[in-house]
């Protein structure tokens, strides 16, 4: 398998709004692409402190 990652960074007042964004448009965007080797897209949030779960 290989994955692809990328991080972004975001306040916490518009981390919601951001995380929203990604889940509900462009995941849904490059899904919809029907890309053959394209299994899922996920987003991870965590603080930037501490751990990503």
């Amino acid at each position: 398998m290989i994955a692809r990652l990328w991080h972004g960074w975001r306040t916490n007042d518009i981390a919601a709004a951001y995380e929203a964004l990604l889940t509900e448009e462009i995941f849904t965007g490059i899904q919809d692409c029907h890309i053959p080797p394209l299994r899922a897209s996920s987003c991870r949030r965590g603080d930037a402190g501490g751990s990503n779960s």
